[in-house]
């Protein structure tokens, strides 16, 4: 693995200390499995895919050891791309909560700078062990050349061109051999995600795959669900795409 990766049950802790509730078992999985490069998650709205999405990176963030001097393994680079800024700070303020905002309350040492502008498109944390995280934008692909990073998610991948993907986000993981997240609901215009999404069903060629239904979310109201189950009906294919997360 190109990166120090975290024993199962010390991941967990890191999660405990930080009041994370994993509410599904494909979330599990999601969380711990780090024998693939590229992991897919299709989830529906309100499922906590993009939470979970952050709290993946988050070991990958901080490396092996998190020592009260922010000494460490070699720093790490995570990019978080969005179709938007707005849309790319979804992930960016749960890393930010978790580095700027808890972290400092468990003994971490506080980020050496931590920027937050969607507007201004300036989404950037330098961590005391230099570690760094950047939101951006796909609008500007040109921005998205030239470095090389440990650790990408996609946040809402289905709505960004195949080529944001192909030409321009994964060859920055080919040197690192780092990791990609793409979490995103269900579109049935986004063929490449499917595409990618298919391969990892059964681990082939490094991509994983994972979807829960909103009920993932622990917050979820279950009466919710159940009442859009009775609306629409089990099989109503807005049901199954937009509270169910299957394409």
């Amino acid at each position: 693995m190109p990166l120090p990766l975290w024993p199962p049950e010390r991941q967990q802790a890191l999660y405990e200390s930080l009041g994370y509730r994993v509410g599904h078992p494909e979330t599990t999985r999601f969380l711990l499995n780090w024998n693939e490069r590229r992991h897919v998650v299709i989830c529906p709205r309100r499922a906590s895919k993009s939470y979970s999405a952050a709290k993946k990176a988050l070991p990958i963030v901080i490396g092996r050891e998190l020592l009260p001097d922010g000494s460490g393994p070699k720093p790490t680079r995570t990019w978080i791309v969005g179709p938007t800024y707005e849309l790319a700070q979804k992930e960016f303020r749960y890393l930010w909560d978790d580095l700027v905002r808890v972290g400092p309350k468990l003994g971490w040492p506080k980020p050496i700078l931590a920027r937050d502008s969607k507007k201004g498109g300036d989404l950037y944390i330098l961590t005391a062990w230099g570690s760094e995280i950047h939101g951006k934008s796909a609008d500007k692909p040109q921005s998205l050349l030239g470095e090389e990073i440990d650790c990408l998610i996609m946040s809402e991948a289905a709505t960004m061109q195949a080529d944001i993907w192909t030409r321009y986000l994964e060859p920055t993981l080919s040197t690192t051999r780092g990791f990609a997240i793409l979490p995103s609901t269900p579109d049935a215009g986004a063929l490449w995600l499917h595409d990618l999404w298919v391969k990892g069903l059964d681990g082939r060629h490094g991509t994983a795959s994972y979807t829960w239904p909103v009920s993932g979310n622990p917050t979820y109201p279950l009466e919710e669900l159940e009442e859009k189950r009775l609306t629409y009906g089990p099989d109503h294919p807005v049901f199954r795409e937009q509270y169910l997360g299957e394409w």
